[in-house]
């Protein structure tokens, strides 16, 4: 039986680019998670839209989906 050769750094890059290839790197986890609490605390404090309930509601859906899949 030969050995399973797939390497998902290859299988992700983009060619012949993949030593270029932009990872994501502590700033940029940062800012994104910043972007996303200063969203979710706008909706909060100012608009009111309840965005932290539907995104509990679909994290409950996604859940469930994946738990069909196991």
């Amino acid at each position: 039986m030969r050995p399973c050769t797939f390497r998902p750094s290859t299988a992700l890059s983009m060619g012949a680019d993949h030593k270029r290839a932009q990872h994501m790197t502590n700033t940029i986890a940062a800012w994104l998670a910043l972007i996303i609490i200063g969203i979710v605390a706008a909706d909060l404090f100012y608009f009111g839209w309840d965005l932290h309930l539907i995104l509990g509601r679909e994290l409950l859906r996604l859940l469930e989906w994946l738990a069909f899949w196991r």
